[in-house]
């Protein structure tokens, strides 16, 4: 059996609203650490202290530089692969709505493990409808819907995605 411990870094403030294929595990210390007089930690004592639990999956929710992370355990027998899925929200919004910013982006950096083969990455970016995609990146890997862009690979690289929005009755001036 293979057991990682998967951490997903987001950006700062971005909150948890759901997480599935994780294994739900709290663990216990093996000895007594107090009792044998062993010494903490102060950055782990302070890093545990600021762990969050989401309740309805186990997550735990902390801050590290500069993100947020989601962790969980995962474990995988052999030929066996998992599928696990993390819903945020994002702590900044796009606008577009105004004048003086008819204009804005939003771009994602997936950045693979040291060390691992790569896994399969699937991101579905779903946008109001009246907002008009002017730009993406990659070009070709990206599946165009309604309302949404799509992008599955295989993170054995890093992988950027890149968008512009307008609004669909923006007018930009030249």
């Amino acid at each position: 059996m293979n057991a990682d411990y998967l951490r997903v870094y987001v950006p700062l403030g971005s909150k948890l609203l759901e997480a599935e294929g994780q294994t739900r595990e709290t663990n216990e210390p093996p000895l007594d650490y107090v009792a044998l007089g062993f010494k903490k930690d102060s950055l782990v004592e302070q890093e545990e202290k600021n762990v969050l639990i989401d309740e309805e999956s186990g997550t735990k929710i902390y801050e590290d530089s500069g993100k947020t992370v989601f962790a969980n355990w995962t474990y995988a027998s052999p030929q066996e692969t998992m599928t696990l899925k993390y819903k945020y929200l994002l702590p900044f919004k796009i606008n577009i709505e105004n004048q003086n910013k008819p204009v804005d982006s939003y771009s994602l950096l997936a950045q693979k493990q040291s060390g691992s083969i790569g896994s399969k990455l699937i991101s579905d970016i779903n946008f109001p409808e009246d907002y008009k995609v002017e730009w993406n990146y990659p070009e070709d890997d990206i599946e165009k819907g309604e309302n949404n862009l799509k992008f599955e690979g295989k993170l054995d690289i890093d992988k950027f995605i890149g968008i512009v929005f307008t609004k669909s009755n923006a007018i930009l001036n030249d």
